[in-house]
């Protein structure tokens, strides 16, 4: 919307432009980085819940957007060359750190929800099924006859680290490997590592009356976790980028209300 009217909008002088989901300014050659840096503003305000660590390039897009003459847009690769290697030196972290405190108001969950135990972080490592080895060794291998499903079509390898992290997470993410009638049963668990540890994990915490949030990068893997969901009889609020605001803030309150692994 903002896109569409920025010939009018930039016609006025805004005393504060605040963005919402600014993570989205993190490619400095995006068309909405370009127009909202042409607005007239005296002030700007970016809010993100996206950890800005995860890229040097994405921060110095987001501090030129905030202060374009200190971090100019030619500087951008002398920026993140300086800064390279971050996590092995600690005086350039500290400098870092130094630099950004001007800029950045940081809101840790601890200091808002004090009543929250402290985090605990259990890193599992699982093994793969026989036909996710098959198709992991295929991927690095480029054997393409071994993704040709029944129409004679092939699967296209064109990005092999994304080919290798669906293999990983479920081989069904292909077109072509589940086997027909499409009847949801115990091969979907069995066909999948990560699937037959999530299944013993989710069957402990479900004695326990927990509340489990699954996250998954693949919208496709969250088809499939539907699919196991409704196999184990375990009730769900699935959430995905076309779930509309409304529904959205639905689902999130059902959750929060009830045990999401309770039998539906």
């Amino acid at each position: 919307m903002c896109l569409k009217d920025a010939a009018f909008l930039k016609s006025f002088n805004w005393a504060c432009l605040v963005v919402d989901e600014a993570h989205r300014l993190k490619n400095q050659d995006s068309l909405l980085h370009k127009t909202l840096s042409e607005f007239s503003t005296d002030f700007s305000l970016l809010l993100t819940g996206t950890p800005i660590q995860n890229s040097l390039q994405e921060l110095y897009a987001m501090l030129a957007f905030i202060e374009p003459d200190i971090f100019p847009k030619e500087l951008s690769e002398e920026f993140v060359h300086y800064y390279h290697g971050i996590e092995k030196e600690s005086q350039k972290a500290e400098e870092l750190h130094s630099l950004l405190k001007p800029f950045l108001l940081r809101r840790v969950k601890a200091e808002v929800a004090t009543e929250l135990p402290k985090k605990t972080e259990v890193i599992l490592y699982h093994g793969m099924s026989a036909l996710q080895r098959k198709f992991y060794k295929a991927i690095l291998m480029k054997d393409l006859d071994a993704f040709e499903n029944e129409t004679g079509k092939k699967t296209k390898l064109q990005n092999v680290l994304i080919q290798l992290r669906k293999c990983v997470a479920h081989p069904y993410l292909f077109n072509g490997v589940e086997p027909e009638p499409f009847d949801i049963g115990d091969h979907l668990i069995e066909a999948s590592g990560k699937l037959r540890l999530l299944d013993k994990l989710l069957s402990f915490l479900y004695a326990g009356g927990h509340r489990v949030l699954l996250f998954s990068q693949m919208t496709q893997m969250l088809d499939i976790l539907q699919d196991y969901m409704d196999y184990r009889g375990y009730s769900y609020e699935c959430l995905d980028g076309s779930v509309r605001g409304e529904e959205r803030h639905l689902a999130i309150k059902n959750f929060g209300q009830q045990p999401i692994l309770s039998s539906s």
